[in-house]
């Protein structure tokens, strides 16, 4: 089912919206006028934002055995990433997630989701990953008019041209937590983001481990990475914020209609957790993010084994449907810091 925007457009189909004689126009008191309703045109827009234009796409592999890999899953030639998500379907916290973040075919150049796994007991077990891109499709994207047809309903700015990628790149070095961050335009709205290592993949890159990729707790409008680097060799290290700018014409279909839905647990020492956050019924899950709010060094040691969209807490294991987000670290530290999982959601148009 399609949704819809009805916008009414001030068109006096003769002289304007200044009112003639014989007119059915109003005196307002205040030296205007408006037009009678057979003089307002009704357009008709539909929703870019709907559940026809956000697709879920994924690959799982599994079950097997994982001493460390990636898969990246792309978008179609013209969609745009809007997010994707990162699985692992036994919550094992030995299992250990590399990245979460946009990959980019470098030859075809279509946008994707990559994500890198370890598994610290692959020689005795098996695992089943997935991988899972969520992406704008624009097709069908039209504006009907109502009424009259004379009416000369305005031009809405695709939204798939509204979406950017903002990167920063940093270096992550030998036996250190490093972060990444990068911001949206103060115009724009972070919508969501990734967390990606970047080649070269030199030796030692499969024993980094992500432990935060979401919101940033410190700073407006930024999404923030952060890894923990156990070993000698340094890796290059990308954080993208997915921002949505504002239109450069018509009317603006999406601005505060994205949401977030947080939860906050905390982390016990010695433990794993895992906990989820739901968009409210009849909102639309795009994304997620899943942040650590400490900067305890301590809190540098947790790991992170699940980042993405889960639905086992309704019991239907749909999750091209699901509009919860889940989030799971491994604390083997002796802090207790607070964490955030939080579901990126998009409201119906009112």
């Amino acid at each position: 089912m399609r949704s819809w925007i009805m916008v009414k457009i001030c068109i006096f189909l003769s002289m304007g919206c200044g009112g003639t004689p014989g007119s059915d126009a109003v005196d307002s008191g205040s030296g205007g006028a408006y037009p009678s309703d057979a003089d307002i045109c009704e357009c008709l827009f539909e929703d870019p934002l709907s559940r026809g234009h956000i697709q879920r796409t994924h690959f799982t592999e599994g079950p097997m055995s994982l001493r460390y890999g990636g898969q990246a899953r792309y978008c179609w030639d013209i969609e745009t990433l809007v997010g994707g998500s990162c699985e692992e379907e036994r919550f094992d916290f030995h299992v250990r997630i590399i990245h979460a973040g946009v990959h980019v075919n470098p030859r075809a150049l279509y946008q994707g989701w990559g994500c890198g796994w370890r598994d610290l007991l692959a020689d005795e077990k098996q695992i089943t990953i997935t991988n899972r891109t969520i992406c704008l499709n624009p097709r069908d994207l039209e504006q009907e008019k109502l009424s009259n047809p004379e009416c000369d309903c305005p031009p809405v700015h695709p939204l798939v041209e509204r979406i950017v990628r903002i990167e920063r790149s940093a270096t992550l070095k030998s036996n250190q937590y490093g972060q990444a961050s990068a911001r949206c335009q103060e115009d724009s709205v972070l919508i969501n983001g990734g967390c990606s290592l970047t080649g070269p993949y030199i030796l030692g890159w499969q024993e980094k481990t992500l432990s935060r990729s979401g919101f940033s707790p410190g700073t407006a409008n930024s999404w923030q990475c952060a890894w923990n680097n156990p070993n000698e060799y340094r890796q290059a290290m990308l954080a993208t914020a997915i921002c949505l700018e504002p239109p450069d014409y018509g009317p603006d279909l999406a601005r505060g209609r994205i949401v977030r839905a947080s939860r906050q647990q905390v982390l016990s020492s010695g433990e794993a957790t895992t906990f989820t956050a739901s968009c409210e019924p009849g909102d639309l899950l795009i994304g997620g993010s899943c942040m650590i709010d400490s900067n305890d060094p301590l809190s540098h040691q947790i790991t992170m084994f699940y980042y993405g969209v889960d639905s086992f807490e309704d019991g239907n294991h749909d999750r091209t449907t699901s509009n919860t987000w889940r989030c799971a670290w491994h604390n083997p530290s002796t802090s207790n810091p607070m964490a955030t999982a939080t579901a990126i959601c998009v409201t119906p148009l009112q």
